[in-house]
């Protein structure tokens, strides 16, 4: 097994085997779902979603996360319940606190700007301006400030993973369930020309974005789904426009001089828990 080509694998297995495989590697069973209706099966529908839901005990969550007392770790409970809402208040902040973020988001987006003007002209990597924009709202969400220095063919799979126990709660058995993106957003059934890039398939005839019940909107799941899904979902898409708006309005991208683009493809990223393309340099014209 490569490891970090296993999407790669994994995508070539579900031509062969089907939408649900189950891997064992070294006596870790390893469940991947590879298809948009096979994920939200399984993280979605009852009482699969609760037992897909649950995390496998772990020395790090025990001891470094004090007894799981976290919300990124823990399985479910009351009390991660309650973490969980917590965390989605303090993300819809009203008054004060409202007003700070938006103080912070502002001052890190002139931080963008100034950033881009000293720049403007050369040959850079723009990875270097987004990472010091997304590392400034990481620290907002961490310490609300800012670092001034910087059903079908699965159910029988799903009802054997969720056995319950004599109290008739599910029960997770030993197994690994990931979901297979990778797969899944490029699945031609969902979507026409998957490896191209076309923004507008989201849009209908009038140029209007197709609503969230759509299903091919609902076949799009980059920040998951279920009761795992990512709960910085609406922060992160906030400060995303704003970033991209900022910076369209600020600067144009441009082709560097004597700098040779090579062709983007999604055969060639580096590997990694967040996948990215290779390094490569632009010109911001002010």
């Amino acid at each position: 097994m490569d490891y970090e080509n296993m999407h790669r694998t994994i995508n070539k297995w579900s031509k062969i085997y089907g939408d649900v495989l189950e891997i064992n590697i070294l006596g870790q069973k390893l469940v991947s779902p590879n298809t948009s209706e096979a994920i939200r099966n399984a993280f979605l529908h009852e009482p699969a979603g609760t037992a897909t839901s649950a995390r496998p005990p772990t020395f790090f969550g025990k001891y470094a996360l004090d007894n799981f007392s976290d919300t990124a770790f823990a399985s479910p409970s009351k009390d991660w319940t309650n973490r969980r809402k917590l965390v989605y208040k303090l993300m819809h902040t009203y008054g004060e606190g409202i007003a700070n973020m938006e103080s912070q988001i502002k001052n890190s987006l002139e931080d963008m700007k100034l950033k881009l003007s000293e720049e403007a002209g050369k040959s850079v990597d723009p990875a270097i301006i987004i990472e010091e924009f997304i590392m400034g709202t990481v620290e907002q969400l961490i310490i609300a400030k800012e670092n001034p220095e910087h059903k079908g063919v699965y159910q029988n799979m799903m009802e054997e993973v969720t056995k319950t126990d004599k109290e008739g709660r599910p029960r997770l058995k030993v197994v690994n369930i990931i979901p297979n993106l990778w797969t899944a957003h490029r699945n031609e059934k969902d979507f026409e020309h998957p490896d191209t890039f076309i923004p507008d398939r989201f849009l209908d005839k009038s140029g209007n974005l197709i609503p969230a019940t759509d299903t091919l909107r609902k076949s799009l799941m980059p920040f998951g789904v279920g009761k795992r899904s990512c709960i910085g979902e609406v922060f992160a898409r906030s400060r995303m426009f704003l970033f991209l708006a900022t910076l369209l309005q600020t600067a144009s991208i441009e082709k560097p001089d004597n700098e040779i683009i090579a062709e983007f493809g999604l055969d060639d990223l580096n590997p990694g828990l967040v996948m990215q393309p290779k390094p490569y340099k632009i010109k911001f014209v002010m």
